[in-house]
């Protein structure tokens, strides 16, 4: 603030306006961000690859593969088809496997 503005906010007066802009503007975003109750993501039991080599962890949604049996893109070794408890998604292009 300039020397006058100062002044006179100290001594109880009103914001210059571009200030009143700005702490309106942190008031808004303050009230945006509220935490808000989290909704339950509904899970659903979806046909997974994984792989089959004991120190690889990797793993992939059978609709989000491009092969009919996938190989490993971490270790290229071959997956072997099973299930996990996911999320739900939707994958447009499943179509698409050769």
């Amino acid at each position: 603030m300039t020397g006058n503005a100062h002044y006179t906010y100290l001594r109880g007066g009103r914001l210059p306006a571009h200030r009143q802009a700005l702490a309106l503007a942190r008031r808004r975003l303050a009230m945006y961000n509220r935490k808000k109750p989290l909704e339950e993501i509904p899970l659903e039991n979806t046909k997974v690859w994984t792989c089959e080599t004991e120190g690889c962890n990797s793993w992939m949604r059978d609709n989000f593969s491009f092969e009919r049996v996938p190989s490993c893109i971490m270790c290229n070794a071959p997956m072997v088809s099973g299930e996990k408890m996911l999320p739900m998604l939707v994958n447009s292009t499943a179509e698409l496997k050769g």
